[in-house]
């Protein structure tokens, strides 16, 4: 996977541009839908709801994995990726 997965917050001149490759971007929207479905967010504050609710829609709107029928298995090829390449460091 070559594509680059940007988050970023628009709405703001003083924006920060986030970049994720696309394992990356897969395993933080699994971790983040993963509290989004339980409706329990690891939080202290609402304002780090509200960061976490931001990240998830862009993820939403830019990954096509979390519609594929073998998303689950997606999901563990890239955390193993990630752990691979991690130890391989």
């Amino acid at each position: 996977m070559t594509r680059l997965g940007t988050i970023a917050n628009w709405c703001y001149p003083d924006a920060m541009k986030i970049e994720l490759n696309a394992d990356e971007a897969l395993v933080l929207f699994e971790w983040i839908m993963r509290f989004s479905d339980r409706g329990t967010y690891p939080v202290e504050h609402e304002a780090e709801e509200l960061v976490l609710w931001q990240i998830e829609a862009q993820l939403e709107t830019t990954l096509v994995e979390p519609f594929e029928p073998n998303y689950v298995q997606l999901v563990e090829q890239a955390r193993a990726r990630i752990v691979a390449d991690q130890r391989a460091r």
